[in-house]
């Protein structure tokens, strides 16, 4: 009896002692991945000196053991388990570091059904390194496997009776579902790590750099999109319909035009950039004089994008519904997944154009469901969706090219304008000059002299150039057609190795910057847009086309005047070139508009849409 009793101890402290274990490694791991493999700095910066952090996120390590090697039966499985999480996010978060300059945040697991299309996107020696981390963690567990069969500690938990591994199993899953509520009031979880965190609102690649990985997954799980307004109210969202349907309809008085007559082309091109336009840099010729010179001579400026080497959803919402991330909570990064693609009808340009009895299609020469755009299409508007399967004209550039080319994607759009005798409104998000860079093209004209990532940069200049000449290729085949058009061609973000520019000395809110044009076939007229933030792109076209406006352009226009930057944590007004990280730096003047966007936005994605009753975002009224 004795010696039975003391076997089931011997096998409890063995199965605690590999969960300890397992979890303070899995824990390590993810973070020697997430501090780019930096050994020293994982032990000084982040266990030394935030061991309370470090031994909080080891808990939660503890409680995902608890559960499987409950569930199982084996304590093997639940550490295998450990450390395959650990190392499977760390690795994830490594290349997206390295692709993005970003880690991954918790929605964007839902791009694990589009696997093969993601693997797509990292260089082959990348991919190798990461299929041998695979193996060499699948080696070390049959090794272990192996070397401690003898000692049967996993059967604990085997051996015991179901009636004692239950209460552990509904204990730890009941803890794991209240730390999914990390963001719900009163959690028990996130009081715990406020008394440890330095919560970085406004910077979420800073806050998973500040606070670690866990800390930063934890504090990006869902919430609700804004926080509660204080002066909200339905006679808030009343007064300010009122405001802004009087502005609106001071402006329509000189604004008679419609665009029944005209075909509208909106091109987000991939990572397009003007390197040109970064202070010091040296680059031995010019990868798109066809850009630099028809937008020199029609309206053109800069926007400001709000991070490098990623972002193309947000930069496409942005435009698309002028509504900045700025107002959200910090964990909202990817608006197309967290709430457009559950809701049915939302304001966009698209309605805009759907109201001035133009076809409203978009084309994406990638999959659909990435970013899930069919569903968040849908729900602006579009009436057709064409991704890379439905595409007549699909060729790349050259047989190592991963995606569909620019020149491919430009004539697509011109078999869609043929295809209707209506003019059309086409939304463009392009693929060609996403990442990868290595290897691609087989004669390369292009030096970058500062970039420590040489080959990438060379490759991604000649990207560009093969993007300027698709241009030139698709202005001169609208002319051909000979009806009126207007593009308005901007890039989403720059390229991933722009985050090694920043070590070099080079400023990140010059980085961060991708070049706009608005060009009418109609009109000639050189305009210097200045710098912008892309959720006022819009209101250059409206200008452009002298078109009228809604009460909520009304708002944005107000806004771009006093605020022509606006984003999370970069604000900038319109009598300074300072850019200020906080919105209490702001004027009296600019808050106070501020404040108008804020309610107006909490009413249309948080609270009850007053604003789309009252005609907030229609032409009619």
């Amino acid at each position: 009896m004795q010696k039975n009793s003391n076997n089931k101890r011997s096998r409890f402290l063995t199965w605690l002692i590999f969960g300890l274990v397992s979890s303070l490694l899995s824990h390590s791991i993810l973070e020697l991945f997430h501090r780019n493999l930096n050994l020293a700095g994982l032990f000084k910066i982040f266990i030394y000196r935030q061991m309370g952090l470090f031994l909080l996120g080891t808990l939660i390590f503890f409680l995902i053991y608890l559960f499987v090697s409950s569930l199982t039966g084996s304590a093997l499985v639940g550490s295998f388990v450990n450390i395959l999480l650990g190392a499977g996010f760390g690795i994830a978060t490594y290349l997206k570091y390295d692709y993005r300059g970003e880690p991954v945040y918790p929605i964007e697991l839902a791009l694990i059904q589009d696997m093969d299309s993601l693997l797509a996107m990292i260089d082959t020696s990348r991919l190798i390194y990461v299929y041998i981390v695979i193996a060499g963690l699948i080696l070390a567990f049959v090794l272990i496997l192996i070397l401690v069969r003898r000692l049967r500690p996993y059967q604990f938990m085997a051996n015991t009776k179901k009636i004692v591994r239950l209460p552990i199993l509904l204990v730890s899953l009941a803890m794991l579902v209240h730390i999914y509520f990390f963001n719900s009031d009163n959690n028990l979880a996130r009081s715990l790590y406020d008394n440890q965190a330095d919560w970085q609102v406004s910077d979420q690649i800073k806050n998973y750099k500040t606070n670690g990985y866990l800390a930063g997954f934890l504090y990006n799980l869902p919430s609700e999109a804004m926080p509660v307004q204080k002066d909200y109210s339905k006679e808030k969202i009343e007064t300010l319909y009122k405001k802004y349907k009087d502005r609106a309809d001071d402006i329509n008085q000189s604004r008679q035009a419609n665009l029944q007559d005209t075909n509208i082309i909106y091109i987000m091109n991939e990572t397009f950039t003007d390197p040109k336009y970064l202070p010091g840099l040296e680059i031995n010729k010019d990868p798109i004089p066809f850009f630099r010179q028809i937008s020199q001579a029609n309206s053109y400026g800069q926007v400001m994008g709000s991070t490098i080497g990623g972002g193309t959803a947000k930069s496409e919402f942005q435009v698309l519904t002028g509504i900045s991330l700025e107002p959200f909570h910090p964990n909202y990064t990817e608006p197309y997944q967290q709430f457009l693609s559950n809701l049915d009808d939302f304001p966009s340009m698209v309605n805009y154009s759907k109201h001035q009895n133009l076809r409203v299609k978009a084309l994406h020469p990638y999959l659909a469901s990435f970013y899930n755009r069919t569903k968040a299409y849908e729900a602006l508007g579009f009436e057709e969706f064409i991704d890379q399967d439905k595409m007549s004209h699909s060729s790349k550039l050259f047989e190592d090219s991963p995606f569909i080319s620019d020149e491919s994607t430009y004539e697509e759009i011109i078999s869609m304008l043929k295809s209707t005798e209506e003019k059309d409104f086409i939304h463009v998000v392009t693929m060609q000059n996403h990442q990868p860079y290595l290897d691609i093209y087989p004669e390369i004209e292009f030096e970058l002299k500062e970039s420590t990532d040489d080959d990438s940069a060379s490759g991604y200049l000649q990207g560009l150039s093969y993007s300027d000449q698709a241009l030139a290729k698709l202005v001169a085949d609208l002319d051909s057609l000979n009806e009126p058009y207007l593009i308005l061609f901007w890039g989403d973000h720059g390229p991933a190795f722009y985050n090694d520019l920043v070590d070099d000395g080079f400023d990140y809110y010059d980085l961060l910057k991708t070049p706009v044009m608005v060009y009418c076939s109609q009109s000639n007229q050189a305009h210097d847009l200045g710098l912008l933030s892309p959720i006022y792109l819009n209101n250059e076209v409206y200008k452009l086309l002298n078109l009228p406006v809604r009460p909520y352009d009304a708002l944005l226009m107000d806004l771009q005047e006093q605020l022509p930057v606006l984003g999370k944590g970069k604000y900038m007004q319109a009598d300074s070139d300072q850019i200020y990280t906080s919105k209490d730096q702001l004027s009296e003047k600019s808050q106070s508009l501020l404040n108008d966007y804020h309610t107006l936005i909490y009413d249309l994605t948080t609270a009850n849409n007053y604003g789309q009753e009252l005609g907030f975002y229609d032409l009619d009224n």
